[in-house]
């Protein structure tokens, strides 16, 4: 007796509905070389590979540049921190642009922990993708209509 494990459907390649529902929820990533501080919006999330490792960072006060900050030293644990900006050629806190991320310098964040906070300097990052949160706005790819 043969036990049937899944059963396959053939169907249409066009997008379903639910890609773009009516009210434009949904999310934009665009890879950047550079991120504008004053750019970013709750919700955001920044995808940063750096020359050792990935975190992500999830904005949940764009005001603050507060969030929570994963990977990288941190490894798989999530913990508060606030995005201070990119750390340039000059050493310490006078060296660091608090304007935006730029790819080729390290990230730096202030990260809270239950005893004290510190000072999290990633290596030089490569690369960075920004996701976008479109709540409530249009997000349907030019040439395709709202479907029913």
């Amino acid at each position: 007796m043969s036990k049937l494990i899944a059963d396959t459907t053939e169907q249409p390649a066009v997008a379903p509905a639910l890609l773009w529902p009516r009210g434009g929820a949904g999310i934009k990533a665009v890879s950047v070389g550079e991120i504008g501080l004053a750019d970013l919006e709750e919700r955001d999330l920044l995808l940063i590979q750096t020359a050792n490792s990935v975190y992500s960072f999830s904005l949940t006060d764009a005001d603050e540049r507060c969030g929570m900050l994963m990977g990288g030293q941190l490894g798989e644990a999530s913990a508060p921190a606030l995005l201070v900006g990119a750390q340039g050629p000059e050493k310490g806190e006078a060296g660091v642009c608090r304007t935006r991320l730029m790819a080729g310098l390290p990230a730096v964040f202030i990260v809270a922990s239950k005893r004290e906070s510190r000072r999290l300097v990633t290596s030089a990052i490569k690369s960075m993708t920004h996701l976008k949160s479109l709540l409530g706005q249009s997000r349907n790819p030019a040439g395709i209509a709202d479907q029913p």
